[in-house]
Parts: C-alpha cells; sequence; structure tokens
C-alpha cells in the first residue's frame, strides 16, 4: 500500500509498530534518528512520515525544516511527542506535521491515524 518512513531513537518501537503496520499491508523503513531519516528522504519518497519529537542530534522540529528545504514536497508527517502540552503542539504543527500522536501511544490508534492521513493524501 504505501511507503513509510518511522523515526524513533527508542529502537524497542520498531518491531511492534512494524507488525501492525507491515500486517495492514505497508512498507516500512525505519531510522533511529533525524540524520538518518534525512538521508532515506533523499534517497527514496515516503508516502508518510512518523516521526518523534525528541531525539538526539536532531529534533523531529529540526527534521521537519531540514525536509522542507530539500525542496521534494513533504509527505503527512504524524509526530509523536511525550508532551502533550499546547506549546508542543502548536510547535509541531506550525513545523509542518499534519496530525500528532502522544506517548504513550495505542499501536491500533496510530494505524488509525495513518489510514486517515494515506485517505486524505490521495484524494
Amino acid at each position: 500500500m504505501a511507503m513509510i518512513l518511522f523515526v524513533d531513537d527508542d529502537e524497542l518501537l520498531h518491531p511492534l509498530v512494524g507488525k501492525v503496520l507491515q500486517d495492514a499491508g505497508h512498507s516500512l523503513i525505519f531510522a533511529a534518528d533525524g540524520e538518518r531519516a534525512c538521508a532515506l528522504a533523499r534517497e527514496q519518497p515516503f508516502e508518510l512520515i512518523v516521526l518523534d519529537y525528541e531525539m538526539p542530534k536532531m529534533t523531529g522540529i529540526d527534521v521537519l525544516t531540514h525536509l522542507k528545504m530539500m525542496g521534494t514536497g513533504l509527505p503527512p508527517v504524524i509526530m509523536l511527542t511525550a508532551r502533550g502540552d499546547a506549546e508542543t503542539v502548536q510547535a509541531c504543527i506550525g513545523a509542518g506535521a499534519r496530525d500528532f500522536i502522544v506517548k504513550p501511544f495505542n499501536v491500533e490508534e496510530l494505524l488509525r491515524r495513518v489510514t486517515q492521513h494515506l485517505g486524505a493524501g490521495q484524494g
């Protein structure tokens, strides 16, 4: 169905999220930091990015800024954050994220949001 980039420095999430999204028919590529995410995005287009807000080296906001500067068009981005405060949410949306999910999150909720944003992008 869709090629998704999942970026999170908590590599324990990768198999769990991978199973749920792959069982739904999506292809996933994982990155454990923002630098790797940016490198992968230069190599190939993604239909959706699930991006952690707080990571070493580059924050999720830094990654969004870099991806927008690439000029290839930003796919829908769902930001994952342990911070649910209004300031963080506004920063994510202001940087270009379409949605956010507060950690810890339910993988079924993530799947619902992924499906929602992929459907909106195909309209």
